[in-house]
This record gives C-alpha cells, structure tokens and sequence, in this order.
C-alpha cells in the first residue's frame, strides 16, 4: 500500500519528523525513501535535511554575579528563563533548589515562554568571597529542563571601616 500516488512529472510532499535534539547547534539527519511505480519499477535515495538546533531553554544572565555588597544587605538580582521546549510555562511545573542557606528564590512573573525569578541574598553573609549555586527545574507532560546558575559576591562591612589615614601623636 503505498503513502502516495504521484502523477508523471509531479510532486510529492513528504512529512519529515525530527526528534528534539539533546544539544543546541546544526543539526544533519538522512531518510531513505523507497520509490516504486505501478509497472514495478523501484528506485532508492537519501534525502538530507539540516537546519539548526536551538537550546531548550536560555537562562539570562548566565550566571549572577552580585559584585560588592554588605554582610548586613538584602540582595535582589532577576533571572530570565525562556523555554522553548515546555509548552506553556504557567502551566509547568517550576522547582528550585540552593546549596547555600544564604541565597533565596520567589517566582516573579510567568508567561507561556518566559518566567522570572527573583534571586537574593540574605543577611548576615558570610565575609569573603560567596559562590552558591541555584539549580532550576521545569517540568511540563513531555519535557524535563533542568539548569544550573552560578552565583558569586563579594561581601564586605562598613561596620568597621578602614581609615584612610592615621594620625598617631605622643603626649
């Protein structure tokens, strides 16, 4: 039984399925297609098609870096996460974790493709140079997206500020 009839000198369409790729790049798949004529005749060929691959979801900014800020401040940055694999964002199921008791997520808003997360800081941070990570997870009937976002800061005081200079005298 075949998929279609072609007329002498004519045209077919051929639907081509490609499964979603796994990495976000060009992208190179082969079809054999059989093709036969009612006198018996049969020829064979590969058709190739390519085209581009785009990632299943982008994170902005990559990671967070919260610069300079005091051990005693509240920090908020936003994180934009467009997904292009979860069908509808408010309807997926939105998770995120921290490995650190110092860094907070909320849900801000929530499209179909875009979702915002507001990340903070919370007081009082750690002296020193703070890396944490937050990992973000959407899930929706078909697809599962996880991403990780590294967060940096450098945190300091000015409870006890630095004088620029130091006046000693002798009595």
């Amino acid at each position: 039984q075949p998929d279609a009839w072609v007329a002498p000198h004519g045209a077919v369409e051929i639907p081509v399925q490609v499964g979603v790729p796994s990495t976000e790049g060009h992208l190179t798949r082969q079809f054999f297609v059989r093709l036969a004529t009612s006198a018996g005749h049969e020829t064979e060929t590969t058709l190739e098609v390519q085209g581009e691959a785009l990632a299943s979801a982008k994170v902005f900014p990559s990671s967070l870096n919260f610069g300079v800020v005091d051990v005693k401040d509240l920090v908020c940055r936003p994180i934009r996460v467009q997904s292009r694999r979860v069908a509808d964002l408010r309807q997926a199921e939105i998770s995120f974790r921290t490995d650190s008791r110092f860094v907070g997520v909320n849900v801000g808003q929530c499209r179909a493709d875009l979702l915002t997360l507001d990340a903070y800081l919370m007081p009082p941070l750690p002296f020193g140079t703070f890396r944490a990570s937050i990992a973000v997870t959407l899930q929706d009937q078909n697809n599962r997206i996880s991403l990780d976002i590294p967060v940096i800061a450098s945190v300091t005081s000015d409870i006890y500020p630095v004088p620029k200079s130091l006046i000693i005298s002798q009595n």
